[in-house]
């Protein structure tokens, strides 16, 4: 919320009221609001399409300049909306505000991830996912991989296997006991008094995964999208369309991609 009043105070300010041709989209929620999940043209984001003046024209993956009225469609991969739309119509008053400069130059410096990588990482999430690992240990995995490698380059599908074969190793070390006991009649003992703690323990890891899967956002839906560039999986797809920036880390998003868990 705060996010969206900030660039509707950006936009709203200087905006010149002369020759608005859709003034009901004058603002930055109202044109946000009119799109939904099905209507975001390809590889674009609702807040960057709103952010450069555009509501959704009620057709395919048609969009409307609120100001100058210009109509834009056919979108492909990467292109960027306010580049887009200065090279329709440089004339709209909605462009010539300084604060949309300042905001996409701010935005653009951003790094984002190639759509090559983007595609290779959702096919190696999917094998490893295939291979019965659960999505909790590969969102783990890819997080030690990612600081190790520092950013400097991308994560591959074998980093992530070691990495996943590292950490079931631990878990099966730390699941092992301790010290092995002799007598029958006190291990007997101590098992029947770490019984009711056990079962808690494992209603209390059940509850943990059960909200690990879902969405953070709405709480109603299965998150199935993980967030690049920090791997983070905490939304669904219908409401991770909507983020600049993951809840979780506060990164801003360069790309998602969808999980089928």
């Amino acid at each position: 919320m705060g996010y969206e009043r900030n660039v509707q105070q950006r936009q709203h300010h200087g905006l010149p009221r002369k020759g608005i041709r859709h003034r009901e989209y004058s603002s930055f929620l109202t044109r946000k609001q009119s799109f939904n999940c099905s209507q975001i043209p390809t590889g674009q984001s609702v807040n960057n399409l709103a952010e450069a003046g555009f509501f959704y024209a009620g057709h395919k993956d048609f969009v409307r300049c609120f100001s100058c009225g210009v109509l834009i469609k056919n979108w492909k991969q990467g292109q960027d909306p306010l580049i887009e739309h200065r090279r329709k119509s440089s004339s709209c008053d909605f462009l010539q505000q300084p604060r949309i400069h300042e905001h996409h130059d701010e935005r653009a410096s951003v790094p984002s991830t190639s759509n090559e990588n983007v595609d290779r990482l959702a096919d190696d999430i999917q094998s490893v996912l295939n291979l019965g690992y659960d999505m909790d240990s590969i969102q783990r995995a890819y997080q030690l991989c990612h600081e190790t490698n520092s950013g400097l380059r991308s994560v591959d599908i074998n980093q992530l296997t070691n990495r996943l074969l590292d950490l079931t190793v631990v878990d099966q070390i730390a699941e092992e006991p301790t010290q092995q006991r002799q007598d029958v009649d006190v291990r007997d003992q101590s098992l029947q008094e770490r019984t009711p703690s056990y079962i808690q323990r494992i209603e209390q890891e059940v509850h943990q995964l059960r909200e690990t899967l879902m969405c953070k956002i709405c709480m109603d839906n299965r998150a199935n999208v993980v967030i690049m560039p920090c791997g983070h999986f905490t939304a669904c797809l219908q409401c991770s369309s909507a983020l600049t920036n993951c809840p979780q880390c506060r990164v801003g998003i360069t790309s998602r991609i969808k999980v089928f868990l």
